[in-house]
């Protein structure tokens, strides 16, 4: 079969969304698919073209077997409210006659859009009606509603427009899907019948994150005792992501000689998180490590830590908890009762209404202090991750929804032909 993949990151990049569209596309083309995707240059978690690249041509490559059409990109160095949406537009504007293109040309079977960039998904939507191809939109997250509630976006009628067409967009595809039961939710509430939308997990490999690998490299690096606890955040450093928080939980606890915040990563927001620690000597401020060190990097931590803005909880489901969740790891969330964050890390971890930095330093020192708490969190959290977040369970029910709606599309498909034959 062939399987034509949308999706505005993709490797080398390799955290979040890029990491799960090129697994995804990589997995596809290991089990026998012909698989082609359409994408720009990497240029994320750090905004800026990676090396070898460039950000205003269209160029093909081949990466582990999988074909690869790179589209010109407008990459801001400094991405505010405004230079977002031109970065989504410039790549919406360059992959739509790319995706049409490629679809007319290789006659997918079906054809996965994935948003961010919801803007380019109407291209994908129209080529799957041209070529018969069966078609899916998995949203990574809900981009309108947190440029909005981040401020991005303040005049109330252009975010009317946009929400109309969010919806529109949304329903054009024959299936939509999500990687949270929350995020689901918010797809019905956006006209997706409910029996096109389904969960599609991000995962991770657990075979590769086990909560056994010896994390004594990064620990002896950091000169961190046997009784002292690690504190660890891995992944993008945006305000999204709420890392700020850290940087205040860290200045209340610093005090506290055996806790100690790792903060790896890269984005937006590291300068200013780099300013606010200078003086903190309980924080190590990292640049993002190697991905092939990231089971050893995950298993250094005691606990992990992911904070969130308020506005995120049931918008975006952090593609990095599948990792923390694996290496058996108990994990400390900002978010509230009943939110997608909360749900997921029940009996794995513990939770700290956003923004509220006494209640997440109350957490902390809790479990800190507490290792039958911990150890107890510990095999929860590997649990869930096995039984929630496995790659290969994942992937192949995936596959199979896609080899099911391929199977009714050509049905159709043909009754369609029938019906033109009888009325000619």
């Amino acid at each position: 079969m062939r399987l034509l993949i949308q999706s505005l990151n993709y490797a080398p990049d390799e955290i979040g969304i890029p990491k799960y569209s090129t697994e995804m596309a990589e997995w596809f083309a290991q089990k026998g698919w012909a698989v082609h995707v359409v994408t720009a240059p990497p240029y994320y978690p750090h905004w800026r073209v990676g090396q070898g690249y460039r950000a205003w041509s269209y160029s093909r490559e081949m990466r582990k077997d999988v074909s690869l059409l790179r589209c010109p990109l407008y990459v801001p160095s400094s991405p505010n409210g405004l230079k977002r949406l031109l970065h989504l537009a410039s790549y919406a504007a360059t992959s739509g006659p790319a995706v049409l293109a490629e679809a007319l040309s290789y006659r997918p079977d079906a054809i996965v859009a994935v948003a961010p960039d919801l803007m380019a998904a109407p291209a994908a939507a129209l080529a799957a009606k041209l070529t018969g191809a069966a078609s899916f939109l998995h949203v990574q997250d809900f981009e309108l509603d947190l440029a909005l509630q981040m401020g991005m976006i303040r005049r109330k009628s252009f975010a009317r427009v946009l929400a109309g067409m969010e919806r529109s967009f949304l329903r054009a595809f024959d299936h939509a899907s999500a990687p949270s039961p929350a995020m689901v939710s918010q797809l019905r509430t956006r006209g997706v019948l409910p029996e096109r939308a389904f969960i599609f997990r991000n995962w991770c490999d657990t075979g590769i994150i086990r909560p056994d690998i010896d994390p004594s490299v990064y620990r002896r690096d950091w000169a961190v005792g046997e009784n002292d606890v690690v504190l660890l955040y891995s992944g993008s450093l945006s305000e999204k992501q709420g890392v700020m928080t850290l940087a205040e939980a860290a200045r209340c606890l610093v005090s506290q000689s055996h806790i100690h915040f790792v903060i790896c990563g890269a984005g937006p927001a590291k300068q200013k998180l780099a300013h606010a620690v200078q003086d903190l000597g309980n924080v190590r401020l990292l640049p993002l490590q190697p991905a092939e060190l990231l089971p050893e990097l995950l298993c250094a931590a005691d606990i992990h830590l992911l904070p969130q803005i308020p506005a995120a909880a049931d918008l975006v489901l952090p593609s990095k908890l599948a990792g923390m969740l694996a290496s058996g790891r108990p994990v400390i969330a900002t978010a509230l009762p009943g939110s997608g964050i909360a749900h997921e890390i029940a009996n794995a971890g513990i939770i700290a209404p956003p923004g509220d930095v006494n209640a997440l330093c109350e957490a902390i020192m809790c479990l800190a202090a507490n290792q039958p708490m911990r150890d107890l969190l510990r095999g929860n959290a590997r649990q869930r991750a096995e039984t929630h977040w496995s790659k290969d369970v994942i992937l192949s029910e995936f596959e199979t929804r896609v080899v099911e709606a391929v199977g009714a599309k050509r049905v159709a498909n043909r009754a369609k032909r029938a019906v033109r034959i009888r009325v000619r």
